[in-house]
């Protein structure tokens, strides 16, 4: 007895987590013949035409840091009904959902700041690299400077993704560039 391909296809199960503004990403599963409308009615995201779906991560390894715009920090729409295997989505897959899908980042550092267009799929030490470059910061001090967000004490993991802090109305977001606390005994 042999196997058909296309039975092994539909019973592959895809842990998919669906990112959406100003939240964490929420976790679902979905079959390989699923589309990506289907998954996400099924997960709770409300359709919206207000809304661009991108699927994936954009490049972030350690040579890809440099803070220049690069294919992944641009975000490209999917069609809600391809399917999940025609997107070729792994055994893990991201869903981003996202008004824009692109966040204005500010990043203040002492008395100056920059500002740069992120995809909101990058994870924040992808933005804390091209800060440190950005304001020319090198050496063991600059290393220990991290992200937080404008006018609190909220400092975001550096594996967190943009997207998470957008603003909803302008899809920015402000970070000053600091130390952390330091604990004297």
């Amino acid at each position: 007895m042999s196997i058909d391909p296309r039975q092994t296809e539909q019973a592959a199960v895809h842990e998919i987590f669906i990112h959406l503004d100003g939240r964490p990403p929420a976790r679902t599963m979905a079959g390989a013949t699923e589309t990506i409308a289907e998954v996400l009615v099924r997960a709770g995201v409300p359709a919206s035409a207000s809304h661009t779906v991108f699927v994936g991560e954009p490049l972030e390894d350690a040579n890809d840091l440099d803070g220049a715009e690069h294919p992944g920090d641009l975000a490209h729409p999917v069609v809600l009904a391809v399917t999940i295997a025609e997107l070729a989505i792994g055994r893990v897959g991201h869903l981003h959902c996202r008004r824009h899908p692109h966040v204005q980042v500010r990043v203040n550092f002492e008395h100056r700041h920059h500002e740069h267009k992120f995809s909101a799929a990058v994870k924040l030490r992808r933005v804390r690299h091209w800060a440190l470059d950005v304001f020319e910061l090198k050496g063991s001090d600059a290393e220990k400077l991290v992200l937080q967000i404008c006018g609190s004490d909220e400092r975001p993991a550096a594996t967190s993704r943009l997207g998470e802090y957008a603003r909803s109305d302008d899809c920015g977001v402000c970070f000053d560039l600091v130390f952390p606390h330091r604990v004297e005994g």
